[in-house]
């Protein structure tokens, strides 16, 4: 099966305004055009996370990232987010944002062929993922749910694999302290749940402008691209105080603790962010020095919503 992953290899983070431009529970209006998402710390915003480079439109909306092997488009006229040079390709996935700026829903849909041991399979499929706010702009449920079907063509046999899994976090007092992803897969005659849960504790250091740090977004995906993107705001207000480490637990009882650390500069905001043993680098830029965005050939794929639990096999 093959890894479909919705966001990539990249981590994203950005900041957010101190008069917070938080993503409220506005999910009804689906006329948002991204206008508002972006986080902006005393004049600045984040210009790039450990060589990831944040371009910005003229309304201050996130529209490019970019390392030195590709970049990634949001595109908000085309309603469409992509590798660049992949517009209409199954690298482009639609996207809705609310009122506020933060996203509420991707879908994306596949058609290809491959060869493997002397056999050629096709498959198609679509995605389509959900996000919630509530009124105080927090993330609060993901749901996702996803179909493929496969054939090879070679001996002729098909067969169908269905996902679907909803994902509640819990906040209190500002901070995000559990998620609870519940989810099932159908492959064939053979059906299959799960449910993983993470426990999030914090330090006692106020998260002075309600940054998202990427440890904190990465409870709802395996990648780091999207993380980046909640970075700059466009997944609703971020945590009260900055994390400690977070406990993961599978449906088997097997737990795993991740450790996480921070380094702030001299308003508050994060400089280096450090979980486990990865340690991103955020820089600043006034947002007065904004750029359009530049295109560059592509990013590595940047999947992580679609297919959760088929990748992990």
């Amino acid at each position: 099966m093959r890894n479909f992953r919705l966001f990539g290899a990249l981590a994203l983070c950005a900041a957010m305004v101190p008069a917070l431009t938080s993503c409220g529970d506005d999910d009804d209006d689906k006329g948002g055009d991204g206008t508002g998402g972006v986080l902006v710390i005393e004049g600045e915003r984040i210009s790039s996370i450990s060589g990831v480079q944040f371009d910005y439109d003229s309304k201050g909306r996130l529209t490019h990232l970019s390392d030195n092997s590709g970049g990634l488009t949001i595109d908000y006229s085309r309603g469409k987010i992509y590798l660049d040079g992949q517009e209409d390709g199954e690298n482009s996935y639609k996207v809705k944002f609310n009122g506020n700026g933060c996203i509420t829903e991707l879908h994306n849909s596949w058609s290809y062929t491959e060869s493997e041991g002397g056999h050629k399979y096709q498959y198609k499929g679509s995605g389509t993922v959900t996000f919630s706010y509530n009124g105080s702009g927090y993330l609060v449920k993901c749901s996702s749910k996803s179909t493929e079907t496969g054939k090879d063509l070679t001996s002729g046999v098909s067969g169908k694999y269905t996902e679907s899994y909803t994902t509640n976090l819990t906040w209190r007092d500002g901070d995000l302290v559990n998620a609870v992803e519940k989810g099932t897969e159908i492959e064939g005659n053979d059906k299959d749940t799960w449910r993983d849960e993470t426990e999030i504790d914090y330090t006692s250091t106020v998260n002075k402008f309600r940054q998202l740090p990427m440890a904190v977004s990465s409870v709802l995906n395996d990648d780091t691209v999207w993380d980046m993107i909640a970075a700059a705001g466009l997944f609703g207000k971020g945590t009260k105080h900055f994390p400690s480490s977070l406990c993961e637990t599978d449906e088997e009882g097997y737990s795993n603790t991740i450790s996480c650390s921070y380094r702030l500069n001299s308003v508050g905001a994060i400089s280096s962010e450090t979980i486990s043993y990865n340690t991103y680098n955020y820089s600043y830029e006034e947002v007065s020095r904004g750029q359009e965005a530049s295109g560059i050939v592509k990013l590595p794929d940047p999947r992580g919503f679609f297919m959760k639990r088929a990748s992990r096999k």
